[in-house]
């Protein structure tokens, strides 16, 4: 699914973004090795009619802007509220909880990233994979460091702007 997100609010993430980009299938593990830079992909997070928060799949398509007289691809810019760097101890978990006030752009930079939107899949984010979360309404998620005890995981977590409250509930995805 394509996102259309206002460049003007998504500056500082896509230099992080443009580097921590998750892999696609069959690539190596190692992230400057993908060569692809045609679209970003991130996870997105939302609220659905149903009380429930669902992850889906986002692709948001580059553009090549001028960087040092040379080209180089531009995902989205943000001037964020915030910038959080977050560490976390191996199997902990915060309870649940949603975006709130802000939009969430997470940035994954070591460990095993869990959520649990409450269907009984986990999803499970590695260093690189960004999530983008609004949803702001109903049970939320539960989220927190699935990496082995005595270990941690570390976010960068940017507030990107005031969540629109007002926008309409998605229907549940299909099974």
């Amino acid at each position: 699914m394509r996102f259309n997100l206002s460049r003007k609010r998504l500056g500082v993430a896509a230099l992080l973004l443009g580097l921590a980009t998750a892999a696609p299938a069959g690539a190596t593990d190692s992230l400057l090795s993908w060569q692809d830079l045609s679209s970003l992909k991130i996870w997105h997070a939302y609220s659905a009619s149903d009380g429930r928060s669902y992850f889906e799949e986002m692709v948001l398509p580059a553009s090549t802007k001028p960087s040092g007289g040379k080209p180089a691809q531009l995902y989205f810019s943000a001037n964020p509220e915030t910038v959080v760097i977050a560490r976390s101890a191996g199997q902990s978990m915060i309870d649940w909880h949603y975006a709130g006030e802000f939009r969430h752009l997470i940035v994954v930079l070591q460990g095993d990233m869990v959520f649990d939107t409450g269907d009984g899949k986990i999803w499970h984010f590695k260093p690189g994979e960004a999530i983008y979360a609004e949803d702001w309404t109903g049970k939320g998620h539960r989220s927190g460091c699935g990496s082995p005890e005595g270990s941690s995981c570390v976010v960068i977590d940017m507030l990107i702007d005031r969540n629109p409250h007002e926008m309409p509930l998605r229907a549940p995805p299909k099974p």
